[in-house]
C-alpha cells in the first residue's frame, strides 16, 4: 500500500515500475496517517483484511504544499486548517532542531520528519 500526498501527481506504478493494479494507493493532503481519518483507516483495513497487503509505504515529496501551509504563521480556515494543524504540531515539536536553518531547509526537514512521525 502506498500512502502519499494529494499534490504528488506522479503515478506510484511509474515510480516503482510495476503494473498499476498491484499498488493500492491512498492520497491525502501532506500524506498524514491519523486514526481520526476514517477514509484512510478504512483503506488500511481493506488493504490488510481483504487484499492481504503486508507492505506499506508512506511516501514524501519535497515542495509539499500541505507541509508548507503547516509552517505558515497565517491561520488556514477549516477544514484544511484543522487537517494541517497536525503538521503544525510536528513543526513545533521539532522547531528547535532546525531554527538554525533557512526556511527552505526547514521545509525539507519537516517533509522528512513528517514521514517518520506518520510511520
Amino acid at each position: 500500500m502506498w500512502i502519499r500526498c494529494s499534490d504528488f501527481r506522479i503515478p506510484a506504478n511509474d515510480i516503482i515500475n510495476v503494473d498499476a493494479p498491484k499498488i493500492f494507493v491512498a492520497n491525502n493532503v501532506a500524506n498524514m496517517v491519523l486514526q481520526s481519518d476514517n477514509n484512510l483507516m478504512s483503506a488500511l483495513q481493506y488493504a490488510v483484511q481483504f487484499l492481504k497487503i503486508s507492505h506499506f509505504l508512506v511516501v514524501r515529496h519535497y515542495e509539499c504544499c500541505g507541509i508548507r501551509a503547516s509552517m505558515s504563521k497565517t491561520a488556514m480556515p477549516p477544514p484544511l486548517g484543522q487537517w494541517i494543524s497536525n503538521k503544525h504540531i510536528v513543526y513545533q515539536l521539532h522547531k528547535l532542531t532546525w531554527m538554525q536553518y533557512k526556511i527552505q531547509k526547514r521545509h525539507r526537514l519537516l517533509v522528512e520528519l513528517n514521514v517518520v512521525e506518520q510511520a
